[in-house]
């Protein structure tokens, strides 16, 4: 079995095992390790259906997002599982995201905290910051680099002997 890193994004209106609905949908990332164990992380307000103020990064969102729009899986090398392990620890340990306490909708929210995940595990050459404020305006944009991804010469075969 390999290590990989999955990208899951959930639209607005999903309901939530916790209780609820998601009030502007969620991107996240599972960690699965090369015995088939799941981590997962996302970045969120500390405060259900806040736009700011301090956040945290829950570690549930699988169980308790019932629904996903998208799912991207990219394998990875034992490396790269680790280091991205090892900074969302980090991260939810200290209750922050990088430098910064709080969560904020618009340039510190679950889309930034997903695409540093991908850029630290090799998938994407630099953090993009949200692309897109909204989770699933950020579709598109995981689709583009599963393509390009998987693009590479190291998992195209065509043309091996």
């Amino acid at each position: 079995m390999t290590y990989s890193i999955t990208i899951k994004v959930a639209r607005i209106g999903t309901s939530l095992v916790e209780g609820g609905k998601s009030l502007a949908g969620h991107m996240w990332f599972t960690l699965i390790d090369n015995s088939g164990t799941s981590y997962d992380y996302g970045w969120a307000p500390a405060e259900h259906g806040s736009w700011d103020g301090p956040g945290r990064v829950n570690t549930n969102d699988s169980s308790n997002y019932l629904e996903t729009v998208g799912t991207w899986s990219f394998d990875i090398s034992q490396s790269q599982f680790e280091s991205v392990l090892a900074w969302a620890e980090i991260n939810k340990i200290n209750g922050k995201f990088g430098d910064y306490e709080y969560y904020n909708g618009l340039w510190n929210s679950c889309v930034d905290f997903t695409w540093n995940a991908m850029t630290r595990a090799g998938v994407t050459s630099r953090a993009t910051d949200g692309v897109a404020v909204l989770p699933v305006g950020n579709m598109n944009y995981a689709f583009d680099q599963y393509y390009r991804y998987y693009s590479r010469s190291e998992f195209n075969r065509e043309g091996r002997a």
